[in-house]
């Protein structure tokens, strides 16, 4: 690993004031050091900017640009354009990264002559319980990368940005950018591009990126959107590993959507004041599974638990009431929640 290399390390900034300090410090205080850090404000209205303007007078490794509110996918965009380095990695601004993440994934990329290094996270709720998703470190090459993207879904680490690092040259060669439209699911769609572009992938198991989950975010209100977003990655996904019927990889994917899909509806459920907005809720129950795909989902999945099961059973009866009522205090009262 040569200390000559560059890696460009990109993060999208709204309103994080409480936490952006310390997620800055994790970053400079990296073993290695050849890095440059791109702090994209987008249009805080706390004292974010301030904090970035400040902390860039003490270490000339940072950048700091301001822009309107037009969210996390436009500022990564805006960050990946200002990149000088050869690899990119981004943080969240109220998130952390172990003290050795750069140089671990640095050396796992160049010994590996990989396009792309995943690693494991450390996830912390709100009740401050700690949680490592992890696979097993290996290099994957061609088409097993889509069985690997897959394996990386069930693990819950396909999907967000904060746990890889990319070759610029990639990004650059097809043009790939967060989707600056959405407001969810911009990040899966970035990577679901970026793997199919991509001949050999490294996991490295260790979780070296902390991330808070806190109530109120982003991830963590329902949106219209987020149905529309779910959607549209299970087709982009479906497209990637091919439409094979009897694919085992097809089912695994399937078993991960059975339990998005079922996310989605238990989210609608929140916030039902009466029976009227109870009905109405249903509706949107039954619109929502009789799309092809969430049938298709249903039609060719594992069940792996009895919780997927009973999703299916009343899904198959066309029992949509019983569905969010059970979805509803499975989230609520179960001591697994749905989805961490």
């Amino acid at each position: 690993m040569s200390n000559e290399t560059l890696v460009s390390i990109i993060v999208p900034i709204f309103n994080s004031e409480k936490y952006l300090a310390k997620t800055i410090d994790s970053i400079l205080n990296q073993t290695y050091k050849n890095i440059e850090l791109i702090l994209v404000n987008d249009g805080s209205t706390d004292n974010s900017a301030q904090i970035c303007d400040e902390l860039s007078k003490v270490d000339n490794r940072i950048q700091v640009f301001h822009t309107s509110n037009n969210g996390p996918g436009n500022a990564r965009n805006l960050g990946i354009s200002l990149a000088k380095g050869d690899y990119i990695q981004f943080v969240d601004s109220d998130d952390l990264i172990e003290i050795k993440m750069v140089e671990q994934l640095l050396k796992s990329v160049e010994s590996e002559d990989a396009d792309i290094v995943v690693c494991g996270m450390k996830r912390i709720d709100q009740a401050n319980l700690n949680t490592i998703s992890c696979c097993t470190t290996k290099l994957s090459l061609d088409e097993e990368i889509k069985d690997e993207f897959v394996l990386l879904l069930k693990f819950g680490l396909a999907y967000s940005p904060v746990n890889k690092l990319y070759r610029k040259s990639i990004i650059n060669e097809y043009n790939i950018k967060f989707n600056d439209d959405l407001l969810i699911g911009e990040d899966a769609l970035f990577n679901i591009e970026y793997f199919s572009k991509c001949s050999r992938v490294f996991i490295y198991e260790e979780p070296l990126y902390i991330y808070h989950q806190r109530p109120g975010s982003l991830t963590q209100k329902f949106y219209k959107e987020k149905e529309i977003a779910q959607i549209l990655l299970y087709q982009k996904l479906r497209e990637f590993i091919g439409i094979e019927v009897e694919s085992e990889t097809l089912r695994e994917l399937n078993s991960y959507y059975l339990m998005e899909f079922s996310f989605i509806i238990y989210q609608n459920s929140i916030g039902i004041k009466n029976i009227g907005d109870f009905l109405e809720k249903v509706k949107d129950t039954k619109k929502f599974i009789s799309r092809p795909e969430f049938k298709a989902v249903a039609r060719n999945s594992y069940s792996y638990s009895s919780f997927q099961r009973l999703v299916l059973l009343l899904t198959n009866v066309k029992c949509e009431s019983l569905l969010m009522l059970f979805l509803y205090c499975h989230n609520r009262f179960y001591k697994k929640p749905l989805r961490l």
